[in-house]
């Protein structure tokens, strides 16, 4: 250790660790400018508590008045945080631990509390929420920078700017219990009186049940509530993203896309919500699934796939269907309002049949009434 006093400089080298509070700072080397600003150098890492880290290729702390309020990661910046791993053990395939990463990440505090997170640079997000309800989720979502919000220590609001993609995985926690209580060597251990089958009800005395079986010489490796079978994927992209965690909402603006099963939308602006499976889209909306729907304005219900699109369009048969409203239903009907139908592709058809209300049953027929044709603007 060499004291530069004129410079108010400390120098570390060899294997350093220094704490502070309850931050845990190690290096192979490191400078200290007075007790305000520390800089790391050499396979450097940030430990915040047990479950959380961060490297990089160089490291700088910043305090004032003694207390913690900025940490820089430069270069190969990585965040690391094992709060999931809990939850993992529950639900197979859920990823085990949270991730922050790009080429810097610049984390503020407040009250020594994190507050903010900003990484710039092939920036890279992996995050799964713990406060479970009624279905378990991942994000995965990559862009240029990516602005992270705290509040209680607990994620508030994430934003992604530039070159944004995404997938939000869910599985719905029911689905994966009846498809534990459908397991054959779990079903042999509730058969024979070994486990109670009011565990399947908590996720914690899930956990707990199995790894007593597990103690007492039972094979549970199958019984598991296997979070990648009963997932489904949300794949997203668009100029930036903005995911509000408490509403639990996906708010995506700039040649966006959504992709959900055999559904492909994209827009100008989408937003969905991952808790009613509702989403809401304008600015050019375009549907695409067992038929295409384009209109001004765009809502849609993916647990009932139902939906409902202003000043619409849609195909059918050779023929363009134009409303100012189509709504969709669960079996594929489609219900347009002040309808015109014509197999002219000019925005001011040659002719048209108009219907005040039009019923179309895909593959099948076309119902309307009243009926009028009109040649051009003209009634006939």
């Amino acid at each position: 250790m060499s004291f530069y006093r004129a410079e108010n400089r400390v120098v570390m080298v060899d294997s350093v660790r220094i704490r502070q509070g309850q931050t845990l700072a190690e290096a192979d080397s490191a400078v200290a400018y007075g007790r305000e600003h520390m800089v790391l150098v050499g396979n450097p890492r940030v430990r915040m508590s047990r479950d959380n880290s961060m490297v990089g290729d160089r490291i700088e702390v910043f305090y004032e008045n003694g207390e913690l309020v900025r940490v820089v990661l430069v270069g190969q910046a990585r965040m690391e945080d094992s709060t999931p791993d809990s939850l993992a053990a529950i639900y197979q395939g859920l990823p085990r631990m949270d991730v922050l990463e790009g080429d810097s990440i610049s984390i503020h505090f407040v009250d020594e509390e994190i507050d903010r997170s900003v990484v710039v640079g092939a920036a890279h997000s992996l995050y799964t929420p713990t406060d479970l309800n009624e279905e378990v989720a991942t994000n995965d979502v990559n862009g240029d920078t990516i602005t992270i919000d705290f509040h209680n220590s607990r994620v508030r609001r994430v934003n992604v700017v530039g070159n944004m993609t995404g997938k939000y995985r869910f599985a719905k926690v029911a689905a994966m219990r009846e498809m534990l209580a459908g397991n054959t060597p779990l079903a042999d251990m509730l058969r024979q009186g070994a486990v109670d089958s009011t565990v399947l009800a908590d996720d914690g005395l899930v956990r707990a049940a199995l790894d007593s079986l597990a103690a007492a010489g039972y094979d549970t490796s199958a019984a598991t509530l296997d979070f990648l079978a009963s997932a489904q994927d949300v794949d997203y992209r668009g100029h930036s993203v903005d995911f509000e965690m408490r509403k639990k909402a996906i708010d995506i603006r700039g040649d966006g896309q959504l992709d959900y099963g055999t559904m492909k939308l994209t827009a100008d602006h989408i937003k969905l919500d991952t808790t009613d499976r509702e989403l809401y889209a304008e600015g050019e909306p375009l549907i695409q699934d067992s038929e295409d729907i384009a209109g001004h304005q765009m809502g849609y219900d993916f647990r009932n796939r139902t939906g409902a699109v202003r000043r619409g369009v849609t195909t059918f048969d050779g023929y363009y269907y134009v409303g100012e409203e189509i709504s969709r239903f669960p079996d594929s009907t489609l219900k347009i309002c002040n309808a015109r139908m014509t197999s002219c592709d000019l925005e001011n058809p040659h002719y048209h049949f108009w219907a005040d209300k039009m019923k179309m049953r895909m593959d099948d027929k076309v119902v309307g009434k009243p009926i009028a044709l009109h040649i051009g603007r003209v009634p006939v």
